[in-house]
């Protein structure tokens, strides 16, 4: 149940900052009581990791994954290999691999001496129930658990293998930009670089986010615009079209959804930054409403998870300029 909320991105993530070398020690010290004694369980950590900012139970899974996986890879017997290191990804790497983005990236390798992966099943091997291993020897969840956990983490994963050889995976996860995570214990800085008046046009069908969302921009200094939908929206705007510095569109509205919204006012003023919230899934987001990254609305994602009574209630943000 667990993988499966994984899976669906119906769990939550706690992110931290995390030093992958003591993520890693976590994980082989439980691998070693999983694995065959003829297993030999090498592991070799580069000094002086940069922290990342991730959930530490999340990865320790993705980790353990591999290392199973690359057990059953094995006859009873043979060498498992877990590393650290810190990776830059260049243009060159890129090239190869569009999904990868360039930058700073601590890298978690997990390599084996096994049977390899068969050429026709390498382009399957993060389908969710897709195995090559025996009746009841597999769930088909733990590449695919693995690969979605880099994704909600903005990471990447990566594999060479070779039949009779073996196979290596390789996990990297982005270091995070100085100054982006507040260091554990330390006081967030509560003095907020607010506005300077600028007019603000919120968009929200739910009354109790959209009051809490104004509160919180006209504490910040900003000027705020309300509408409750898409279309009363569209009216507000043509009226103060040349004074709004920014867009907060809900993106799931009755009438006239964000997106929809947002390319209409695009033909009146084209170019006005907008940020885009939704408590709907990504797969929603991405299948229904085309905010894609890369696609035809660039977008980034930030996913922030705010304490309720009780629950925990997620939103995500899309930002674009």
């Amino acid at each position: 149940v667990q993988r499966l909320l994984t899976y669906s991105r119906y769990e939550s993530l706690q992110p931290e900052l995390v030093d992958a070398n003591e993520l890693v020690d976590q994980v082989v010290a439980l691998s070693r009581t999983l694995l065959p004694e003829k297993v030999a369980l090498v592991v070799k950590q580069q000094p002086d990791l940069p922290t990342i900012y991730a959930d530490p139970q999340q990865l320790e899974q993705a980790l353990l994954n591999l290392v199973l996986n690359a057990r059953d890879a094995l006859p009873g017997e043979g060498r498992i290999e877990v590393e650290t290191a810190l990776a830059v990804l260049g243009r060159e790497f890129c090239a190869t691999r569009p999904w990868a983005k360039a930058g700073r990236y601590v890298q978690l390798l997990v390599r084996d001496n096994g049977c390899g992966i068969p050429p026709d099943a390498r382009e399957h091997v993060y389908e969710p129930f897709y195995t090559t291993k025996g009746f009841g020897q597999g769930t088909g969840l733990g590449l695919a658990t693995t690969y979605n956990i880099c994704k909600q983490h903005q990471g990447y994963i990566d594999f060479e293998s070779e039949l009779d050889v073996g196979s290596s995976f390789h996990l990297f996860l982005p270091v995070p930009v100085a100054g982006m995570v507040a260091e554990p214990g330390s006081r967030a800085d509560t003095a907020l670089s607010g506005g300077r008046g600028e007019l603000v046009m919120l968009v929200e069908d739910d009354d109790l986010v959209r009051n809490l969302t104004r509160q919180i921009l006209e504490k910040s200094g900003f000027r705020v615009l309300e509408a409750r939908d898409g279309e009363d929206a569209l009216e507000v705007f043509m009226a103060n079209a040349a004074e709004v510095k920014l867009l907060v569109l809900d993106v799931v509205m009755p009438r006239m959804d964000g997106r929809q919204l947002y390319d209409n006012i695009s033909e009146l003023r084209p170019g006005v930054p907008v940020l885009f919230c939704s408590s709907y899934s990504a797969d929603i987001l991405e299948s229904e409403y085309m905010l894609q990254v890369g696609g035809s609305l660039p977008v980034s994602y930030t996913h922030l998870t705010l304490p309720t009574t009780g629950s925990l209630c997620r939103s995500r943000w899309w930002p674009y300029h």
